[in-house]
């Protein structure tokens, strides 16, 4: 008996008719956000992106994620919900709402991109172009000091060199990129010159 509208019947061990009435997803807290435990290589704030830097076997080592570089960019695993120091173990959000940040100078609904340092940028007319590593972090839902939200949801800008139809080999400057019939490939210019005017001298 009991329970309300939308709520699921829980088990709390199992002893029989040892239940009780929970909320039902997504309303649970405990699915509102994915998150993990990770293990801090250096002092670092809440809310800043982190990366997977290493591990000790048991855990996995997170540092301050950075556009700077592809090690620093490619392995952006998400938003600590928590700060600490060094060694100590805290959750990076994955995906979902967290709140409690300062998301001072953006608009609710803006993108938030990775910056260096672990930090972010908000918004699409700050958004960062190469040589900068492209990685959106999420989107903006409440702006405030101290109370600002994001909802994270990452997602790692794609290389030329990434893309699975082209295959770049040593490329150097000036050459160009030329379909070869099955890949998309780098080629000097003066090899592919009699092609781009039609065969006409």
């Amino acid at each position: 008996t009991g329970g309300t509208a939308g709520q699921v019947l829980t088990k709390v061990d199992g002893t029989d008719y040892n239940t009780y009435w929970a909320d039902e997803a997504p309303a649970a807290s405990y699915t509102s956000t994915v998150k993990h435990e990770v293990k801090l290589g250096a002092s670092i704030a809440k809310g800043q992106a982190v990366y997977v830097s290493s591990s000790d076997g048991t855990n996995m080592i997170v540092s301050k994620a950075s556009n700077a570089s592809e090690q620093t960019s490619s392995k952006t695993m998400g938003l600590l919900q928590t700060g600490g120091s060094t060694n100590a173990k805290v959750n990076v959000i994955t995906e979902g709402l967290l709140a409690g940040l300062n998301t001072n100078g953006a608009t609710a609904g803006d993108p938030v991109w990775l910056g260096t340092n672990g930090n972010l940028i908000f918004g699409l007319t700050n958004k960062p172009y190469a040589p900068a590593h492209l990685v959106f972090i999420g989107i903006v839902t409440r702006v405030n000091a101290n109370n600002g939200e994001i909802f994270v949801k990452v997602q790692n800008g794609f290389e030329l060199k990434e893309i699975h139809d082209v295959l770049l080999t040593s490329p150097t400057e000036g050459q160009a990129l030329v379909y070869n019939g099955s890949l998309w490939v780098n080629e000097d210019v003066s090899g592919i010159s009699g092609n781009l005017d039609g065969g006409k001298a």
